[in-house]
C-alpha cells in the first residue's frame, strides 16, 4: 500500500487530515516542522477508515511529541530572521526534461529572499530543441545560459563563471525547494570557515512500491541534526566493505 507524505507545523493549528483514503494508505510519514523548520519524522499507521480519529489533531500532536522530543530541539526562525543577507546564484541546470523543470521553477517562484540579492539562472545543457526557451520565458526574472557541451560538469563550471552572486547555489531540476531553502543555505556561510553547506532532502512522495524501496535503502535524506565536516578531521575508511573484497 502507498504513504501518504504530508508536512505539519507545530507551531500554528494543523489542517483537518480526513481527506487522507486510509484505505488506500496505510502508513502517513509526517515531516514535522518548528518555526518553519524540519525536525523530524513521525509516523501514523492506518487500518482502513475505522481509525480515522488517529488523524485528528490532538491525537496527532500526543504522537508526535512521544517519537520526537519537541521541546528539546532549538530552532531558527529564518523566515523572521533579520539578517545582511549575501547575494545568491541560484542555479539550474536542465536537460531534456521541460515538465519537471516547470516544477522546479515554480518552486523557486516561492522562495522567501530579499528580490534585489538573488539571482535566478537556468543553464540549458546541450539542448536538442527549444522546450527549456519557452519554459523559461513563463517565468520573468530568470536568466537562462546555453552549455553546448554534454554533461552535468560542464552546465555547472559555465554557470560558475557567470554567476554574480557571492554564493553559488546549485539544485537539481527534478526538485521542489523549500521556500526557506535559500536563506537556509546562505546563513550558514555567515561561518568564515564554511566552504560548502548541503542540507535535507525529504520525498514528495511515497506513492509507488519503487519510491517506498529507494526510501528504505537510504534515499537521498541524511538526518535532522547539523554535521560538520573537516580535512582536519580524522577519517575513518571501512575498506572491508569495498565492493572488491566481494561484500
Amino acid at each position: 500500500m502507498a504513504i501518504k507524505v504530508i508536512e505539519l507545523e507545530l507551531t500554528r493549528p494543523f489542517p483537518s487530515l480526513q481527506y487522507i483514503d486510509a484505505n488506500r494508505y496505510a502508513k502517513v510519514q509526517i515531516l514535522v516542522r518548528k518555526n518553519n523548520q524540519p525536525i523530524g519524522y513521525a509516523f501514523i499507521e492506518l487500518v482502513g477508515e475505522t481509525n480515522k480519529h488517529l488523524l485528528e489533531e490532538k491525537y496527532l500532536r500526543s504522537e508526535i511529541e512521544c517519537q520526537i522530543p519537541c521541546q528539546s530541539v532549538k530552532t531558527l526562525d529564518l523566515a523572521s530572521l533579520e539578517y545582511n543577507w549575501p547575494t545568491l546564484t541560484v542555479v539550474i541546470c536542465t536537460r531534456g526534461r521541460p515538465q519537471s523543470l516547470k516544477n522546479a521553477l515554480e518552486s523557486l517562484t516561492k522562495l522567501i529572499y530579499p528580490a534585489d540579492k538573488i539571482e535566478l539562472l537556468v543553464v540549458d545543457n546541450a539542448p536538442n530543441d527549444d522546450s527549456v526557451t519557452k519554459i523559461v520565458a513563463q517565468f520573468p526574472g530568470y536568466r537562462q545560459v546555453v552549455e553546448p557541451r554534454p554533461g552535468l560538469n560542464w552546465a555547472r563550471n559555465n554557470a560558475l563563471k557567470i554567476a554574480k552572486g557571492e554564493i553559488v547555489a546549485y539544485v537539481d531540476d527534478d526538485v521542489r525547494v523549500d521556500p526557506l531553502w535559500a536563506k537556509g543555505i546562505a546563513y550558514h556561510f555567515s561561518d568564515p570557515q564554511v566552504g560548502c553547506v548541503t542540507g535535507l532532502v525529504a520525498p514528495a512522495e511515497l506513492e509507488t512500491d519503487a519510491q517506498q524501496m529507494f526510501e528504505e535503502y537510504g534515499g537521498f535524506g541524511k538526518g535532522f541534526e547539523p554535521h560538520e565536516y573537516s580535512l582536519e578531521l580524522p577519517r575513518r575508511w571501512d575498506y572491508s566493505k569495498s565492493p572488491r573484497h566481494g561484500r
